[in-house]
């Protein structure tokens, strides 16, 4: 949760809570927070600190500034694109985009922003005023943006081999390259199966299908209540695509590869490592095992990581893990939880630090995978302790 920390008294007032929640700013009067999607930004809200009466602002937020008694936000989602920047009051209201980029600053009263060109993938420097007006390009096209344009400790520079822009935040925390083409595949596989115009075209001629139906039935049958079925046939029709609707919209917003991209945010990779990172995610495995035939709990090791998959509300996400911080492995069976026709054991493997602390784990449905994941650990990453015992894991847990 957020307190509000009182310096002369040293006391704290609890302000708000939820789960990810990140503080992105504050004007002194309203603070501004929201849920934290990793790579698909911050769903922002500004609070009354002292009323504590929130207001929803916008989502995928990547950046929030306060000056000029005016909030301005960037909007963040997978990879870098020529996104909304708007303006808002204090208080969260008042919304108005003012252009369209990929980052924003605010100096001396003008909005620089810059703008990519989505064929060459180069740079332009804009600016602007708080309100919008007076757009006019300060720069010509660059390959690298210059940071006394940009927030501190971030800036914007093109790869011109994989003809993209990449991220590099505060700290030196690049955004994988890897990371980002999966929330792409992702997004498309989403946006394949969102309700298309054709799909809610026919869903009308449906219903219209039916209601001539009814016309027709009522026509043939004296009494027959036409006017009621009418209603509830199209109050029916109206609920089903109303229902389908927020459902796509729903799902075309939610975050991608959360767990992913916190699992990431966790290994705190320098840029060199994660170009190591990208490049072996790219590359030819040492070991990849489908377990059990199945992708979505398939297990990837490489010669510094460990990728298991998994479902995550019915998409995939990953769990990535240093090999060099696992310390153990402890394994346990059971029997198959499926109810009809169960095959065999489920074996777990629990994946320990140096402080026997739980880091993950990975799951696999038959003995052959078990043994094959077994070797590679020890083929490939010999210092892990394989398959500790129970009473090793107790006495860890008691002495934390």
């Amino acid at each position: 949760y957020f307190p509000l920390l009182y310096i002369k008294s040293k006391k704290s007032k609890k302000i708000t809570s939820g789960t990810n929640y990140t503080v992105r700013g504050c004007s002194g009067a309203y603070l501004y927070y929201g849920q934290d999607n990793w790579g698909d930004g911050v769903n922002l809200y500004a609070i009354n600190i002292k009323t504590k009466k929130k207001k929803h602002m916008v989502n995928y937020v990547g950046s929030v500034i306060v000056s000029k008694g005016k909030v301005m936000t960037t909007t963040i989602s997978g990879d870098a694109n020529n996104n909304p920047i708007c303006i808002f009051n204090l208080n969260g209201s008042g919304k108005k985009k003012v252009a369209e980029g990929c980052s924003a600053v605010i100096k001396k009263g003008k909005i620089y922003y810059v703008k990519i060109n989505l064929k060459t993938r180069k740079c332009k420097v804009y600016q602007c005023s708080l309100k919008g007006k007076n757009k006019k390009a300060v720069t010509g096209w660059l390959n690298r943006v210059p940071s006394k344009y940009l927030l501190a400790g971030k800036y914007w520079i093109v790869e011109p081999r994989r003809k993209r822009i990449s991220v590099l935040c505060e700290g030196g925390c690049k955004m994988s390259l890897w990371l980002q083409e999966e929330m792409e595949k992702i997004q498309q596989d989403r946006s394949r199966s969102a309700l298309s115009p054709k799909y809610i075209l026919a869903l009308v001629f449906v219903f219209a299908g039916i209601e001539a139906a009814v016309f027709l039935i009522g026509r043939m049958i004296p009494g027959y209540k036409i006017l009621t079925f009418f209603g509830v046939i199209g109050f029916a029709g109206f609920f089903v695509m109303a229902f389908l609707y927020v459902k796509t919209k729903s799902s075309l917003s939610k975050p991608k590869l959360p767990f992913a991209a916190k699992c990431l945010q966790k290994l705190e990779l320098s840029s060199e490592e994660l170009r190591q990172f990208d490049e072996e995610m790219k590359a030819e495995p040492l070991l990849f095992l489908q377990n059990g035939k199945r992708f979505d709990k398939s297990i990837t090791i490489t010669e510094h990581y460990l990728k298991a998959a998994f479902l995550y509300r019915k998409e995939i996400d990953y769990g990535i893990f240093r090999l060099s911080d696992i310390d153990a492995t402890w394994s346990a069976t059971s029997k198959n939880p499926v109810i009809l026709k169960p095959k065999g054991r489920i074996f777990d493997i629990l994946l320990l630090d140096a402080k026997g602390q739980r880091m993950g784990g990975v799951s696999m449905e038959n003995e052959k995978d078990y043994k094959i994941f077994n070797d590679a650990l020890e083929k490939y990453a010999p210092n892990i302790r394989l398959n500790i015992p129970a009473e090793e894991i107790r006495k860890n847990s008691q002495h934390t």
